[in-house]
């Protein structure tokens, strides 16, 4: 079978990881679907480690790749540290632009007191455009590192954040001149493409934010793939179901009008900046206030169900099944482009 853009199906995956065996008792959390990071003992406290690349990003391409990834170390309630990146440019790539690149990461290692502590750069044949690997290292006390699989039945499902917007703001780039031609305001496509930065794909602060209130059994980003296949791997990872209110998640305007004028899904657009937590019904308000209180607005989207359906329950409409986007509507879009 001749696999498709995007990340390898969960089935082919799934067989995939159990093949692997883990020599290292150390190893606490190896990968799993739906499991963000690894988690390894050094004592008294926990190394976090997720590896991500940015392969479609264009513009200020480090900055978003350290972001990114320093987004998943916080889902396990850890301190993003360490930075490593192999980048790979292709041929004709300007000594200013790598420049840029670099300065891009060190900014983005500034604003999240992270440091860039090694990698590799090659200019490499057979790329039209640049790709960054990154590896990430944080650190967590020992009994306190959170993983996806820890959401547990009748736990309030809580999202803080905004679906699509990291989808909405490369679309505003990419196509700016056929979303004007559609219809959308220079204003608007102006202010879609700030979406990166305003509210921002990262999750880091509010995900440490909810890990300090000890009061948060699971957390998950969401990233290719969107909210939709985010909530189905919360589901995979913890061996529940979910039961959602799909009007309950929210969208900014800009999001939801690139997603009508493009004909793209919104539930299944990549969304880093989006943060999905869980947490006992009864701490609801608790962690919603806390996060408030620091800035972060979240709200209650649904429910951890014993039962292993995953479905949309909103009281005016019928159940149905939350949809898994194996492929990203941002990647089923350019490939859509690139047959025209």
């Amino acid at each position: 079978m001749t696999l498709q853009l995007g990340k390898l199906p969960n089935k082919l995956l799934k067989k995939l990881l159990e093949k692997l065996t883990i020599a290292d008792p150390r190893v606490l959390q190896g990968p799993g679907i739906g499991e963000d990071t690894a988690h390894i003992s050094f004592g008294n406290k926990t190394l976090i480690v997720k590896s991500d690349p940015i392969t479609f990003a264009t513009d200020n391409l480090g900055w978003y790749a350290l972001n990114v990834n320093a987004n998943d170390i916080a889902t396990s309630g850890a301190v993003p540290k360490w930075f490593t990146a192999t980048i790979l440019l292709p041929e004709g790539v300007t000594e200013e632009y790598v420049e840029d690149l670099f300065g891009q990461l060190e900014t983005a290692a500034r604003e999240l007191n992270v440091s860039l502590i090694g990698g590799h750069t090659e200019v490499t044949l057979g790329l039209d455009h640049p790709i960054i690997c990154g590896t990430i290292f944080g650190e967590i006390h020992a009994s306190k590192a959170l993983t996806t699989s820890g959401a547990k039945e009748g736990d309030a499902v809580l999202m803080y954040g905004f679906g699509g917007i990291e989808g909405t703001a490369i679309l505003a780039s990419e196509v700016e001149p056929q979303l004007i031609k559609l219809g959308m305001s220079k204003e608007k496509v102006k202010k879609a493409k700030g979406l990166l930065v305003r509210p921002g794909i990262s999750i880091v602060k509010p995900a440490l934010a909810a890990a300090a209130t000890g009061l948060v059994t699971s957390m998950h980003d969401a990233t290719e793939g969107g909210i939709s296949t985010a909530l189905n791997e919360l589901c995979m990872a913890s061996g529940n179901g979910i039961s959602i209110e799909k009007g309950r998640i929210p969208f900014l305007d800009e999001t939801t009008e690139i997603c009508d004028l493009l004909e793209i899904d919104s539930l299944g657009l990549i969304s880093s900046g989006a943060l999905l937590m869980t947490t006992d019904k009864k701490n609801i308000a608790t962690v919603i206030g806390v996060l408030e209180k620091d800035g972060f607005a979240s709200t209650c989207i649904g429910k951890i169900t014993k039962s292993p359906k995953i479905s949309f329950d909103d009281p005016s409409e019928l159940s149905v099944p939350i949809p898994s986007f194996q492929k990203d509507e941002l990647v089923r879009f350019f490939e859509n482009i690139r047959r025209k």
